[in-house]
Order: C-alpha cells, then sequence, then structure tokens
C-alpha cells in the first residue's frame, strides 16, 4: 500500500504546503496551517475498465506483408516484414558476422 502522504492547508488563503511552517509561505498569517490528509480521487489517465482477451482471440485486421527471402526470418517476424513499420535486432557480438 502507497504511503500515506500528509498536506498543509493554510486556513486564510488555502494555500497547500508539504511541510509545516509557522507562518504561511503564500499569505504570511501566522498559525493557519492545518494538516490534511488529500483524498485521492480516480486517475484519469489510468485503466478504468479493462477487458483481458487471448492472444488468439484479438481480431486484428490482417496486414500483408513482405518477404524478405529469408523464410526463418519470415516465420520469426510473423510472416514477413509489414511496410511502414520498425524492427531492431540485436544480438551478441559476432552474432551477425557476414563474411561476403
Amino acid at each position: 500500500m502507497a504511503k500515506q502522504r500528509t498536506q498543509y492547508c493554510c486556513s486564510e488563503c488555502g494555500a497547500h504546503h508539504t511541510k509545516w511552517f509557522g507562518c504561511c509561505p503564500s499569505c504570511n498569517a501566522w498559525g493557519t496551517l492545518e494538516e490534511q490528509t488529500p483524498q485521492h480521487k480516480a486517475s484519469q489517465y489510468g485503466p478504468q475498465h479493462v477487458e483481458l482477451k487471448q492472444l488468439d482471440a484479438h481480431d486484428a485486421p490482417e496486414t500483408q506483408r513482405l518477404s524478405s527471402g529469408i523464410a526463418e526470418w519470415d516465420r520469426v517476424s510473423g510472416g514477413g516484414i509489414v511496410p511502414g513499420s520498425f524492427m531492431m535486432v540485436t544480438g551478441d557480438p559476432g552474432n551477425g558476422h557476414y563474411e561476403g
């Protein structure tokens, strides 16, 4: 569970601060900071409702792929290269050694 944060709210000007001060830095009123625990509302960016699907149940449109001419590469890449896509292939040093 996340740590509960405390904030201090000025009863004069309504400013919020993360630390207690004797004098409110916003309005310079003395003894007006009151401890509060902020109420969190649901994030508009987080998942509110998520529906899980099996990968093989996903009905994605078929994309025309270009054959690379290398059968194993086409198999590993899902049937060929998707036009406009980007693939990064990495490996240990020496894996891509080419003797031309």
